[in-house]
């Protein structure tokens, strides 16, 4: 009686206590699963796609060369009217750009990830220091224009 008993156990814990078992990326993409998933699995699954049809309803700005994604489309600006001002953006890559009084460049291309862009004047630090995301997601920042980031400088 006991094995019987130890031959249940092992079969439920092996098989109905098991989350979904999916044999490779493609299945979960699909939906196409082995056993049960959960409500909170499929919920999850729904919003994936969901956000995936959003983001293919919008149009992504790249700089692509020879087959391979330079980056997304951004816009650097120099507020100022008064003062040159140097914008050095520190992440994946680095970039720096000169700017006169009122200047902005919109056709800037950086790869994505996490930055951090400060602002100089006459080689010394103003302003403060600015974090920013590249990625595929387009914000309205100048005269609803969208583009991917910013990177800026104001009085």
């Amino acid at each position: 009686m006991e094995r019987y008993v130890m031959l249940v156990m092992l079969a439920i814990i092996g098989i109905g206590c098991s989350t979904p078992q999916f044999g490779n990326v493609k299945q979960w993409r699909e939906g196409d699963w082995y056993f049960g998933a959960s409500p909170g699995q499929v919920a999850r699954m729904e919003q994936d796609k969901t956000a995936l049809d959003k983001l293919k309803e919008q149009p992504v700005q790249v700089k692509v060369k020879n087959g391979v994604m330079m980056g997304y489309r951004g816009v650097v600006q120099n507020f100022s009217r008064y003062e040159r001002i140097t914008i050095e953006a520190i992440g994946p890559e680095k970039r720096v750009w000169v700017l006169s009084p009122g200047e902005f460049q919109d056709q800037e291309f950086l790869v994505p990830g996490d930055y951090v862009a400060r602002a100089y004047r006459r080689g010394y630090p103003v302003g403060t220091t600015q974090a920013f995301n590249v990625g595929v997601q387009e914000k309205n920042y100048i005269n609803g224009k969208k583009y991917h980031w910013m990177a800026f400088y104001e009085d």
